[in-house]
């Protein structure tokens, strides 16, 4: 339930895949679904999207040398570029549909375009920091599908050399945190993120914060237990329903995200996907060798003015002014010097005077201009 994929069994007969498959679990109790998923929702969510230019066919079915015009130094046909898509959603909803991201512009350019959907809020980002349940399952899902591209990429048509990581948001916030990871070394190019990145911003990859919201959230399911292996046991009993009713409550609690990705303990003995700070890992060069855009809009948070209105995030600042600051520093900083840092911020943006209008330049700034422009610094 929370664990690595299994390897899915091979078919005999036509696979019909004409047909994007349910999305995985979720609730938005402020937006609801944005766009009705065309097979609903289930736990056996993991589906790819594989959408591929007519030209591409072309490689896959020519056997006349002559035909091509390009081959690597193994006698393979190279095929024509990959991009891999992470979609957004804070972590907590989204999927690989084409209703959300469709693929024609960049197929019209030729290029292979593959969505899919990866584990979510409590599915994908729960951490006990166990063997069964490490965190970071959404992210392990991403590996598995670059993974499986690899083996794949030349059934239709692709260059599994030749791969683009992409993401948006917190899909962006993954596509840079797998740059970082070493275990996905050889399986992706070059990276495009826009919209979000590894500087924990908007999420904090803390184990502090991870143990802090397992707690929280096991509390509002009903399960007290301390024994990892019971909570395992006892989540996968539990009613679908009842725990995203409980995933919806932690996360209105939470603010804008509850279940995000974390630094891995090395003891677990598994494939650490974060393995360090990812700011220790840029200090240090790591994923410098991918070419990469980073990007971001002028209006980053206008989409996020009704949730904040809805959890009355000035309210929440007046009573705490640690909220203003990037979702990590309280977890990583001195008491005393967070909260300091969080006046400096109210007396710069708001003289005085909290609204909504000035909190969203906050929000775009801490969340989204800053990390940009830090990881350019970085790898400068």
């Amino acid at each position: 339930m929370l664990q690595e994929l299994q390897p899915v069994k091979p078919w005999r007969h036509y696979l019909d895949a004409t047909e994007e498959g349910p999305i995985c679990p979720q609730y938005d109790e402020l937006y609801g679904r944005l766009v009705a998923p065309k097979k609903g929702m289930s736990e056996s969510c993991i589906y790819a999207n594989v959408h591929v230019p007519m030209k591409a066919l072309s490689v896959v079915r020519s056997t006349d040398e002559y035909e091509y015009k390009d081959w690597d130094r193994h006698g393979h046909k190279k095929g024509i570029p990959i991009l891999v898509f992470i979609h957004g959603g804070g972590f907590q909803s989204g999927s690989g549909d084409t209703d959300v991201h469709g693929p024609e512009y960049l197929v019209s350019k030729g290029i292979i375009v593959i969505t899919f959907n990866y584990r979510i809020n409590v599915f994908g980002f729960l951490s006990l920091n166990t063997p069964k349940i490490p965190g970071n399952a959404g992210l392990r899902d991403q590996v598995t599908l670059l993974r499986w591209v690899q083996r794949n990429a030349r059934a239709f048509g692709g260059d599994p050399t030749d791969v683009t990581l992409a993401g948006q948001s917190a899909g962006a916030a993954c596509a840079h945190l797998l740059s970082l990871s070493n275990a996905t070394k050889g399986l992706f190019k070059r990276v495009i993120i826009m919209s979000g990145t590894a500087v924990p911003s908007f999420y904090a990859a803390s184990p502090i914060y991870a143990k802090q919201a397992a707690t929280r959230f096991l509390t509002l399911l009903g399960i007290n237990s301390t024994d990892p292996d019971l909570i395992h046991d006892q989540l996968v009993k539990t009613p679908l329903e009842d725990i995203l009713k409980a995933n919806s409550e932690y996360q209105f609690e939470s603010g804008l995200v509850s279940f995000v990705p974390v630094r891995e303990d090395k003891q677990l003995e598994l494939e650490r996907i974060v393995d360090d700070d990812p700011i220790t890992l840029m200090e240090q060069g790591r994923g410098k060798e991918y070419p990469m855009i980073v990007g971001f809009t002028d209006n980053e948070c206008e989409f996020f003015k009704r949730r904040f209105l809805h959890f009355d995030v000035l309210g929440r600042i007046k009573a705490n002014p640690l909220v203003i600051l990037r979702s990590e520093i309280p977890f990583t900083t001195l008491p005393n010097v967070a909260l300091a840092l969080a006046n400096k911020v109210i007396d710069r943006y708001f003289h005085g005077n909290l609204n909504i209008d000035d909190y969203l330049e906050v929000c775009r700034d801490t969340l989204f201009m800053y990390p940009a422009f830090k990881i350019v610094q970085w790898r400068a």
